[in-house]
């Protein structure tokens, strides 16, 4: 199989868990032979090197920088479709693949998949959030030629001498798509301006290559330490702040956030912590991917309180994985493997005592604990990354000898 595998962020300048299964992924292909091309954006993390991976392109131009979303002027908006026009076309034309894998695809124009489309290419969409539902109105390419009569006609000259599209490609009727749970399948039926035609759940997994799956006996009999622990990128709406005022009512535990995130996330930490009295039991670190497992290690429990609807969420597996406790709130996706007093304890989302009273309960009953580690152990078996990537090469395999005609 050739592929080309199209998302707007790549590793090592990445933030999330989307694009890392995506590398993932990329990495277990070539493993089993195929040729895979990444396509990604120009977008560099500050001191982070691009890294020795192969073909991995870093041209393409989106309306994102800095965590913020552009809106340029009208010329710079062509200026930036036309030079992903180019670059696009040359790596289609170049590679000549067999299925272009989508990935994450928020805040990119949509020619680059019209132009798929348009190739008669077989097109595959993993969908991790929620960029079918709100990426449309956010391509300020498309959005400027579909209000009224005059900018569609103006629309239709420029597509005819650019060969730029400026209409919404029917991906409906022109891709399968891959959600990561039945949360997220929801909302595409429901929210998103195409009609997929091809839905089937494929759940994300965590990689056990950096998180192996310990045996829960390994942490049987350990004492409570009240060392907190909670993963992830600095956002509002991953529920830090619960979190952190959640120590108001447990005044002898420490919580480590471990995530990058923007300055003023950071410096919102402090203060909170100061306000609830935890100034001296918060601490804020950034590591590398590969450290995690050693600090998910070291907690006595693991806190995943998004108050977002998480479209799928691994934290909670990563967690599993090394045989640490979870309280989480279990919103969106991530409700469809954490499961009450079974493999986790659960809490309503953006209420401090409510957290405080489950970290409690795990403090007093270290059964209670084992019980956790050991049904979560069992969840973590079953969602590797290994299992996720060999059900999406079949899927891609697939999709690419249909295309052949086989």
């Amino acid at each position: 199989m050739r592929a080309v595998v199209l998302t707007n962020l790549y590793p090592p300048h990445h933030y999330g868990g989307y694009e890392l299964l995506c590398q993932d992924t990329v990495t277990g292909w070539r493993a089993a032979g195929h040729d895979v091309t990444v396509a990604c954006s120009d977008h560099r993390v500050a001191g982070v090197a691009d890294g020795d991976e192969p073909d991995v392109e870093r041209t393409l131009k989106f309306y994102w920088r800095d965590f913020q979303l552009l809106r340029p002027a009208p010329r710079e908006r062509f200026a930036m479709e036309r030079s992903n026009h180019l670059r696009w076309t040359n790596i289609l034309d170049r590679v000549q693949p067999d299925v272009v894998s989508v990935w994450n695809y928020g805040m990119f124009g949509y020619p680059a998949l019209a132009e798929v489309v348009r190739r008669a290419i077989p097109l595959v969409l993993v969908i991790g959030d929620l960029w079918p539902c709100w990426g449309p109105s956010f391509d300020r390419w498309t959005t400027m030629f579909t209000r009224g009569p005059t900018r569609r006609l103006a629309g239709r000259l420029v597509e005819r001498f650019t060969g730029i599209a400026t209409t919404l490609p029917d991906l409906g009727a022109h891709s399968i798509v891959l959600p990561a749970s039945e949360w997220l399948r929801g909302r595409l039926e429901r929210d998103s301006p195409f009609h997929f035609e091809r839905l089937e759940v494929i759940p994300h997994g965590f990689s056990t290559r950096d998180f192996p799956i310990l045996d829960p006996r390994d942490r049987s009999g350990s004492a409570f330490g009240w060392r907190l622990l909670l993963p992830g990128r600095l956002d509002d709406r991953k529920g830090w702040r619960t979190a952190v005022r959640a120590l108001e009512s447990l005044p002898n535990a420490t919580l480590t956030l471990a995530g990058g995130g923007e300055a003023r996330e950071v410096a919102a930490v402090r203060a909170v912590a100061e306000a609830v009295g935890a100034g001296d039991r918060v601490e804020h670190v950034v590591v590398e991917r590969v450290e995690m497992s050693a600090l998910y290690r070291a907690a006595d429990v693991v806190l995943f309180p998004s108050e977002w609807n998480e479209p799928f969420g691994i934290v909670g597996l990563e967690a599993m994985a090394c045989a640490v406790p979870v309280v989480a709130t279990g919103t969106g996706g991530s409700g469809e493997y954490l499961t009450h007093e079974s493999n986790c304890l659960l809490f309503e989302k953006g209420d401090p005592e409510a957290l405080a009273v489950a970290v409690r309960r795990l403090a007093a009953d270290a059964a209670l604990r084992q019980r956790l580690v050991d049904a979560g152990h069992a969840t973590a078996e079953a969602y590797r990354a290994e299992t996720t990537v060999r059900a999406l090469e079949e899927r891609h395999v697939a999709a690419s000898l249909e295309g052949r005609g086989r």
